[in-house]
C-alpha cells in the first residue's frame, strides 16, 4: 500500500490482474473506475439541489425531460395560474385615441394643430371669421357690377389671404382665377383726390364746384374706359404664369384645375397683345400709307411668330401633345400667320417667296387641325 500526501485521496489497487500484467495500462483504467465511482455519487443528490447549481449541459436525459426543469419552475414553489404562460401584463395598455391626440395637441402654447372642434371660443371665432369673408365676397361682386376694379381688386387680394379653412377662397374652384385675370385686366390706377380749398366759399358755388370737379375726374371717354393698358396685359399674363408654375399637370388629378386651363387663356392674352402693338404701330386710317401698314404687319408678324414658336415647343410633349384647344389654338395662329404674309405680299409684289411662305404656313396649320381631330376635337369644315 503507497501512501500519498494529505491533500490527495488513498488508493490500493486490489486488482491482481492489473498487477501482474505489469506496464502502465492496468493504473490506466483504475483510474478510470474511480472517476466513475466519484462522477455516480455526486448524481445521487437531490432534483432541487441539481436544478440549483448543475448547468444545463449536465443535467441527464431524464432529467431534461422534467417539466419544472423544463419551464424554468422549482419543484418547490408553487404552481403557476392557469393562464402561465401568457398572463396578462401588470400594467393595463391605454388606448389613445386620434381625437385625444388632436386635443393635446391644440391644447399647447403655441397650438401644434388646430381643428374646429376644439373650443368654443374657436367657434366663435371662426363664426366671426366667416362673417367678415362673406362681407369681403359681397364687396367683391358689388365692386365688380359698378366697374370700381381697384376696390374689387383689395377685396379679392384679402380674400386670398385669408388662408386655407372654410372661409378660405379656392382660386381654382368656381372659375375664380378668371375673376383675377379680368380685375387685372380692368384695373386703372388710382386717381390723386382733388386738393382741399384754402378759404371758405359760397355753399352752392363750393356744391357745385365740387360735381364739376368730381365729374371731370371721373369721366372717361367710352373707348378709354373699355380699353385695356398694355401694363394691365403684362400683369394678366404675369398672373397666369404664376398660376401654371404654381399648379402644373399631375397624372394623378387628369380633371384638376392645372396648367392645362391656364395655357389658352396666355396665348389668347399674348394673341390680343400683338394686336395692340400692330394698331400702335399703325396710325389712324386717315393719315395712315402703305408704309406705315407694313411696318403694323410686321410688328404683327414677329409677334405671330414668337407666339408659334412657343407653342410648338409646349405640344411637343405630352400631355400638351393630345390636348385639344391647344391643338386647335395652334392652328389657328397658323392662319393668322398666312394671312400676315399673304397680305404683306399684296403690297410688294416683287417678292415671289411670299406667297409660297404663306402656302406652307396653310398646310402646316391644316396638320395642327387634323392631330386636333385624332385627339377628338371639333374642327370647321371650312378649314
Amino acid at each position: 500500500m503507497r501512501a500519498i500526501g494529505d491533500f490527495a485521496p488513498l488508493w490500493e489497487n486490489s486488482d491482481s490482474t492489473s498487477r501482474s500484467g505489469g506496464g502502465d495500462g492496468g493504473a490506466h483504467r483504475g483510474t478510470k473506475r474511480l472517476r466513475r465511482d466519484s462522477y455516480d455519487e455526486n448524481a445521487q443528490v437531490t432534483s432541487s439541489q441539481a436544478s440549483s447549481y448543475l448547468p444545463r449541459e449536465f443535467v441527464t436525459g431524464a432529467r431534461r425531460t422534467d417539466p419544472h426543469y423544463v419551464s424554468g419552475h422549482e419543484p418547490g414553489a408553487s404552481l403557476p395560474s392557469a393562464s402561465f404562460p401568457h398572463s396578462a401584463a401588470d400594467k393595463q395598455r391605454t388606448s389613445t385615441s386620434k381625437r385625444a391626440i388632436e386635443d393635446e395637441l391644440a391644447s399647447l402654447n403655441p397650438p401644434l394643430y388646430s381643428h374646429p372642434r376644439i373650443s368654443s371660443r374657436d367657434n366663435s371665432h371662426n363664426s366671426l371669421q366667416r362673417q367678415h369673408a362673406a362681407v369681403m365676397s359681397t364687396i367683391l361682386h358689388v365692386s365688380l357690377q359698378r366697374g370700381d376694379f381697384v376696390r374689387a381688386s383689395q377685396a379679392f387680394s384679402t380674400l386670398l389671404r385669408v388662408g386655407s379653412g372654410v372661409n378660405a377662397l379656392s382660386i381654382r374652384s368656381g372659375g375664380n382665377w378668371g375673376i383675377g385675370a379680368e380685375i387685372l385686366l380692368r384695373r386703372r390706377p388710382q386717381q390723386k383726390p382733388p386738393p382741399r380749398r384754402r378759404h371758405r366759399q359760397d355753399s352752392t358755388s363750393s356744391v357745385d364746384t365740387n360735381a364739376d370737379d368730381n365729374d371731370t375726374s371721373l369721366s372717361e371717354p367710352p373707348s378709354e374706359a373699355n380699353s385695356i393698358l398694355l401694363s394691365n396685359l403684362s400683369a394678366a399674363k404675369e398672373y397666369y404664369e404664376s398660376l401654371i408654375l404654381q399648379y402644373p399637370f399631375r397624372k394623378t388629378a387628369p380633371h384638376a384645375t392645372d396648367a392645362r386651363t391656364f395655357y389658352p387663356p396666355l396665348f389668347g392674352l399674348m394673341i390680343y397683345e400683338a394686336t395692340l402693338l400692330a394698331q400702335q404701330e399703325t396710325p389712324s386710317s386717315s393719315l395712315s400709307t402703305n408704309d406705315d401698314d407694313s411696318s403694323g404687319r410686321a410688328v404683327e408678324l414677329r409677334a405671330a411668330r414668337a407666339i408659334a414658336t412657343r407653342m410648338d415647343d409646349l405640344l411637343a410633349s405630352p400631355p400638351y401633345d393630345r390636348f385639344v384647344p391647344l391643338l386647335r389654338l395652334r392652328g389657328m395662329v397658323g392662319l393668322w400667320i398666312a394671312d400676315l404674309i399673304e397680305g404683306d405680299a399684296d403690297e410688294h409684289d416683287d417678292d415671289d417667296d411670299r406667297p409660297r411662305s404663306g402656302a406652307a404656313e396653310r398646310d402646316r396649320a391644316r396638320v395642327w387641325f387634323e392631330r386636333c381631330r385624332k385627339a377628338g376635337g371639333d374642327v370647321p369644315d371650312d378649314i
